[in-house]
Formats: C-alpha cells, sequence, structure tokens
C-alpha cells in the first residue's frame, strides 16, 4: 500500500471522520520511518512507531510488547506504550550487525518538521553547492547508509537517505571550505 492510500484510508474510518485521531499507530515493516510517512498521516495519529530501514524477518516481538501492554493497561500513556515498543524491539535484536532501526515519532510536529526541511532545501537551492550535495550523497550511497532494501518491485530504487547525516556532510564540506 502506498502511502497517499494509506492516508486515504485512514481518512475513512469512523474514529477520523468524527474528528478524532489514532492514539498510536505502529508500522512493523521496512523503511517506514521516515519524514514523508509521518507527514501522510499527521492528520490522523498522535504517534507513529516505525523503522527507517529493513526489519529482521521476525519483526517486533509481540509477545513481550503485548504482555506489558496487558500488564500496564490502566497506567499506560500513548507515550509510554510507544517507548516500550522501540525499547523491546532492541532488546529482540542484540546482533549488532542486523543495524536495526525503530523509533517513535510525535506527528503533530510535522508540520514544523515540514517546514525546516522546506527552508533547508531552499537553502540548499540557493546556495549554489551542486558538487558538494551530490559528494555528500555519493558518500552516503557508498557507505551503504541508504535506506534501502534493494526489493523495490518496481526497480525504482528506494534511496531513502538520513537526512540529519546528510545535513552534517554538506556542514563539513561547508566548515573545511
Amino acid at each position: 500500500m502506498k502511502m497517499p492510500d494509506l492516508r486515504r484510508a485512514l481518512a475513512q474510518t469512523e474514529l477520523c471522520k468524527s474528528g478524532k485521531k489514532i492514539d498510536l499507530l505502529g508500522f512493523d515493516v521496512c523503511l517506514a520511518g521516515m519524514v514523508e510517512v509521518g507527514y501522510e498521516i499527521s492528520d490522523y495519529a498522535y504517534v507513529m512507531t516505525a523503522s527507517q530501514r529493513t526489519e529482521p524477518g521476525g519483526g517486533w516481538p509481540y509477545n513481550t510488547i503485548l504482555s506489558d501492554l496487558t500488564a500496564n493497561i490502566q497506567t499506560y500513556t500513548t507515550a509510554n506504550l510507544a517507548e516500550k515498543i522501540v525499547d523491546r524491539y532492541y532488546a529482540a535484536y542484540t546482533d549488532e550487525s542486523l543495524n536495526i532501526t525503530q523509533a517513535a515519532y510525535r506527528l503533530n510536529q510535522m508540520p514544523s518538521l515540514k517546514t525546516a526541511i522546506d527552508n533547508f532545501a531552499n537553502a540548499l537551492c540557493s546556495a549554489n553547492i551542486w558538487t558538494e550535495i551530490r559528494a555528500a550523497r555519493q558518500t552516503i550511497q557508498d557507505n551503504s547508509e541508504e535506506m534501502d532494501d534493494g526489493d523495490d518491485i518496481d526497480g525504482g530504487g528506494n534511496t531513502g537517505i538520513d537526512l540529519w547525516r546528510f545535513a552534517e556532510l554538506l556542514s563539513a564540506t561547508s566548515n573545511a571550505a
């Protein structure tokens, strides 16, 4: 399912039609922990949990997550549950070679983040530093920092990158000059 399709499906739920939001929307899929995903669903959920990279085959450790939820159902807040999902996910995968990621996102911050990203993109365009931009992008690609699971059906290449790392590389380049 593509994200615009998910957004449209969420908009059609009785909860969202009534003006309410889903407390927590969790993605037990690869590559969902991206700004684009959060932005698409931000009108329909308060918090999102997702991985920025490819998830191991086992996905979420539902047994521990649901045990925690059951034991704390009366006291857990949305933030508690989101944090527990992230913690339990990391505890389930101790092999560092897996390079796992899982995070919780406060979706009410998406409009501010979108504005910051738009401003960053406009500043890059105005700076006319295309060689540096290409070099930073190539460094990320060469160091396997892309968020690509390599299984795109259409071969389109899901080549999302860590925007923070990209900005760090550009900053280092401009500071060195």
